[in-house]
């Protein structure tokens, strides 16, 4: 059976997931078969999202370091950086128990290099995702690679309903 994104309802939510049928090259994540791939292991999905944070910086851990102004005329200047640039993300979702454990053991999976690359795709409607800049800053893809590195599960006082929030590093490889 084929269950492609595309077809899938409600047509919002965030994916994370590792690449299935050629769509990354595409850049069309509806063609991602979730028959190919495993809930909680090569792929999460969180449809009520209430914060998605994405933050592309020139600052690494912190430091200003070989961040350089220099005046090019009065009142004005000129900034060079020998940085690398740093991609993260954070989402916030609320989510019932079993989609808080299926996410706690995605993150315990896919929080290190070598697992096989994750894409995040954010999906707003039937054929609407949120686009990214590629790394190279130009051209637009419809995901973004990334690294898990932390989930957080708070309990919202209800029986099945949980606060989740997931975050990480983006890198193009």
């Amino acid at each position: 059976m084929v269950t492609l994104i595309a077809n899938e309802m409600p047509a919002v939510g965030i994916y994370i997931m590792e690449n299935t049928d050629g769509w990354v090259a595409g850049n069309n994540p509806g063609l991602a078969n979730l028959e190919n791939l495993s809930l909680g292991n090569t792929y999460i999905y969180l449809q009520t999202v209430t914060r998605f944070d994405h933050v592309i910086s020139a600052v690494t851990t912190g430091s200003y370091t070989n961040h350089q102004l220099s005046p090019t005329a009065i009142g004005r200047s000129g900034h060079f950086t020998n940085e690398n640039e740093i991609g993260t993300f954070t989402i916030v979702a609320e989510v019932t128990n079993t989609v808080a454990e299926k996410c706690e053991e995605f993150v315990k999976l896919n929080n290190r290099t070598g697992d096989g690359q994750k894409y995040l795709v954010l999906r707003y409607g039937a054929t609407d995702y949120r686009q990214f800049p590629y790394y190279d800053g130009i051209t637009m893809k419809k995901y973004i690679p990334v690294i898990t590195s932390g989930v957080t599960t708070t309990f919202m006082g209800e029986k099945d309903r949980q606060q989740i929030v997931i975050g990480g590093w983006e890198f193009w490889t």
